[in-house]
């Protein structure tokens, strides 16, 4: 569970998409956010938190 390792960048990943996927992007860029933090060297992570920004329009 998330609970028993919060620095599990995977897990906070998918949860990411999850959110993604449901068209919840404020929390997908929260759990992407912190899926980077976790593992700043994911490419996944940080293309999708990408992807939301843009989409948020914060890409500036």
């Amino acid at each position: 569970m998330l609970k028993d390792d919060p620095a599990n960048w995977q897990r906070l990943h998918q949860l990411g998409e999850i959110h993604l996927a449901r068209g919840q992007y404020v929390e997908a860029l929260q759990f992407l956010g912190a899926a980077m933090k976790a593992n700043p060297a994911s490419p996944e992570a940080a293309s999708n938190y990408g992807f939301v920004l843009r989409h948020l329009k914060r890409d500036n």
